[in-house]
């Protein structure tokens, strides 16, 4: 397995988090990969073998495509050796760069050729035939540059609420978060969908769930108590509800696969 993350440069690096190549060897052909939620849009370009995807209905193929943030596991598959490039989006990214609300993605997987058009299907083409990882990320950028160019800076700026829920690894009371930043509730969920696509407690469980894989990578002894104290979590059932609804298992397995799934699943902790 290769594993390799990018750093973006320039304006791009205002939007995008990381560009993430890997490729497996075809051990993983055919085997169903859970995608759990991390809280931001990104874009994937299989340039190995195609891919069957489970995101919009099952079986579909895809080649490229921008993945809306979710709330509910992804699933996928590939048909061979997997080669892939991910754009890993900051929070508010993907709705600067493309001026979509991400309202209209939430959930949902959107080719990028649908998208964007022929220029979708240009920097397609130039990924898959690129000579390098170099190469492609070039190509990557250069297309994220005209797409930002040719969008007005209409994103209400939450960057900040954004923050204090990463700040906090999830464990805040959205009812603080309107306190902090003098906004009513309803204010504030409907800024949140329109730029992230989900709701301000989404958001919040998402990045607490991603902060569990940090602290039980590599330890297959912890106890389950200890994570939910960690985690701010007072309510043990309530926490077992969100492992199961967005990771798509117990809490005990969550614990055991952890390792297994980093490169899949904990995205966002990833490098």
């Amino acid at each position: 397995m290769f594993f390799q993350a990018f750093q973006p440069s320039g304006i791009i690096s205002d939007f995008v988090e990381w560009y993430l190549v890997f490729e497996d060897d075809g051990d993983l052909k055919n085997v169903s990969m859970a995608i759990v939620p991390n809280g931001v849009s990104e874009i994937a370009f299989h340039f190995g073998a195609p891919v069957r995807s489970y995101i919009n209905y099952p079986g579909e193929i895809k080649s490229a495509y921008i993945y809306g943030s979710h709330n509910r596991l992804g699933v996928f598959a590939a048909s061979g050796n997997i080669k892939c490039l991910c754009v890993m989006f900051k929070p508010c990214g993907a709705c600067r760069i493309f001026g979509i609300p991400q309202m209209e993605m939430h959930n949902y997987a959107v080719e990028l050729d649908e998208l964007c058009w022929s220029d979708g299907k240009r920097v397609t083409e130039k990924v898959i035939a690129a000579a390098s990882h170099e190469e492609r990320i070039r190509a990557v950028d250069q297309f994220l540059i005209r797409q930002f160019k040719r969008t007005k800076d209409s994103v209400i700026k939450i960057c900040h609420t954004v923050s204090l829920i990463q700040k906090n690894n999830g464990v805040i009371r959205i009812k603080d978060l309107g306190r902090k930043l003098q906004t009513g509730i309803k204010t504030l969920e409907r800024r949140f969908k329109d730029t992230l696509g989900l709701n301000p407690k989404e958001y919040a469980s998402i990045v607490r769930l991603n902060h569990v894989y940090q602290l039980v990578r590599g330890r297959k002894d912890i106890d389950v108590q200890d994570i939910v104290y960690k985690c701010g979590c007072y309510d043990q059932s309530h926490f077992i509800n969100d492992v199961k609804w967005f990771a798509g298992l117990k809490t005990g397995d969550l614990v055991a696969a952890a390792d297994e799934h980093v490169i899949y699943v904990n995205r966002m902790y990833a490098c």
